[in-house]
């Protein structure tokens, strides 16, 4: 008889050893244990979850899939709520002498990854095969640092056995992220991190949450300025992979990454340019500053004087303990992100950008993630409003070289009312 082709069956063996004499029982019961000690065994060697594409803060793409290994730093992966997972599994195999068939089964709290007979034949070292979870993912935001799976697999209707464990940071975005959305770690990380919403409102409330304290970070913890003390204009990014990588950024680059967070969930939002109102004012100072005397600018409401002492407008380098000339620069100023107890480097501006959510003609709420601020009303005026009461110390008219054309001076005159800074929508 080939025994072999019992496929490791090893009840129907027992169930026919019964019929045998003592001397073959006996020789039969040693073939048992042979024939139990060549049953094959699983490892796991490599997992992995099929992901949206994601990427290093650097722009470098994390791995699509098999994002674990026995050794090593498992990746992230992006994977959306209401969704089933899909793994991907590899698992050496040792003693396949003879055909099988079996099963996978992977068990993580609140989820369990089945899939069909697998197949394993004389001579195997090797076992691939992908497995979904059986019920659809709870729709909320969620991050789980890690995501363990404990695999196991059986043969034949022989017992189940532990082939190993794999854990992988996972994030579970409420909606598929809105296309062109380039899914940075620390984007994927904020839109994340803070778990628990179950509608786009409560999705955008918790990433807030992460940007209103003013000390927004990287997903590993360092942190991320606005206007960085001694960085100037000309040193400053505009782009989030930019403002990522260096570390410092301008509003341009922080509206653009609150957006890209909230785009991380499915949320569409826009940008809102911040400007001047009033014509002849071309800039805005942020508060605070002091006057240090009644103005040196007669015969002009533009009575304020103050230089930069160089040629693109920056107030870096610091000069003079922040005396810019009729006017000092407080440093009990509207703080940006990273700068607490400082205000950030710049702090006169020609226009600034907001991101306005939700959208349509009757929300009038506005995000302010490089201070950390929302500027909200009930009409587009008041939210104008609110700005201009919070922010703004005063208006500056177009800047002219002096000082044999090495220096920029500027002259401003104070906010007197709440009705001189407009949005664009």
């Amino acid at each position: 008889m080939n025994w072999a082709s019992k496929q490791c069956n090893l009840k129907t063996l027992q169930r026919f050893s019964i019929r045998l004499s003592w001397a073959a029982v006996t020789s039969f019961n040693l073939f048992l244990v042979l024939a139990a000690s060549a049953v094959p065994a699983l490892t796991l060697v490599n997992a992995g979850f099929h992901t949206r594409p994601l990427y290093t803060d650097a722009g470098s793409a994390y791995p699509a899939l098999y994002q674990w290994a026995p050794t090593g730093t498992p990746s992230p992966v992006v994977v959306v709520a209401n969704n089933h997972i899909t793994a991907e599994v590899r698992f050496t195999v040792a003693n396949a002498t003879t055909n099988c068939t079996g099963y996978i089964l992977g068990i993580s709290s609140g989820l369990v990854f089945t899939n069909a007979n697998f197949s394993i034949y004389a001579g195997d070292t090797n076992l691939a095969f992908s497995a979904k979870t059986s019920s659809l993912l709870p729709y909320r935001v969620d991050y789980k640092d890690p995501l363990t799976v404990n695999w196991f697999y059986a043969i034949g209707s022989g017992p189940t056995n532990f082939a190993g464990s794999s854990s992988i940071p996972t994030y579970i975005t409420l909606a598929d992220p809105l296309d062109g959305t380039f899914l940075y770690r620390t984007v994927i990380h904020h839109a994340c991190a803070t778990t628990g919403a179950t509608s786009p409102q409560q999705a955008v409330s918790n990433s807030w949450s992460r940007f209103k304290t003013r000390s927004a970070k990287t997903w590993d913890n360092n942190v991320l300025y606005y206007y960085k003390t001694n960085i100037a204009f000309s040193g400053d990014c505009n782009d989030v992979e930019c403002l990522l990588e260096s570390g410092t950024g301008t509003c341009t680059a922080w509206a653009n990454l609150f957006a890209q967070v909230l785009a991380a969930n499915g949320i569409l939002s826009e940008f809102s340019t911040v400007s001047c109102k009033k014509t002849g004012d071309t800039a805005f100072m942020v508060n605070n500053w002091s006057t240090n005397n009644p103005g040196t600018v007669p015969g002009s409401i533009y009575k304020w004087r103050i230089v930069y002492h160089n040629l693109d407008g920056s107030l870096v380098p610091n000069y003079n303990s922040h005396n810019y000339g009729d006017l000092t620069s407080n440093s009990s100023s509207i703080q940006g992100q990273g700068t607490s107890p400082n205000a950030p480097a710049e702090k006169v501006f020609g226009n600034h950008y907001l991101v306005k959510y939700p959208l349509g003609a009757s929300s009038f709420v506005y995000y302010d993630p490089a201070y950390g601020l929302m500027h909200t009303n009930t009409t587009k005026a008041g939210a104008e409003a609110v700005f201009d009461a919070t922010a703004v110390f005063g208006f500056g008219t177009s800047a002219t070289l002096t000082n044999s054309n090495t220096w920029i001076q500027q002259n401003f005159r104070l906010n007197t009312t709440t009705n001189e800074i407009t949005f664009s929508n």
